[in-house]
């Protein structure tokens, strides 16, 4: 995160208030807790119409969206077809 600018830090209330718009949040383990916040604070995770699914696989589209966002925010491509 801090090779392409973004901001890796966030406190323990912080992550428990970003986790907190997801209904799922709750579910994320205390060890990833901080780190899955980093994300969604960064726009780099927004999570799907049922949540985080933190206990689900990541599918390949999923991976595809967030490299692609963490390219757009390092400013590697551009998004000008991006949504």
């Amino acid at each position: 995160m801090k090779i392409i600018g973004l901001d890796a830090s966030v406190s323990k209330a912080d992550a428990e208030a970003a986790l907190a718009f997801f209904a799922d949040g709750s579910a994320v383990d205390a060890w990833a807790k901080q780190a899955i916040a980093v994300t969604v604070k960064s726009g780099l995770v927004s999570g799907s119409n049922v949540g985080l699914q933190p206990n689900s696989n990541i599918t390949r589209a999923d991976t595809a969206t967030i490299v692609q966002r963490m390219l757009i925010k390092a400013k590697l491509i551009d998004n000008k077809d991006s949504k």
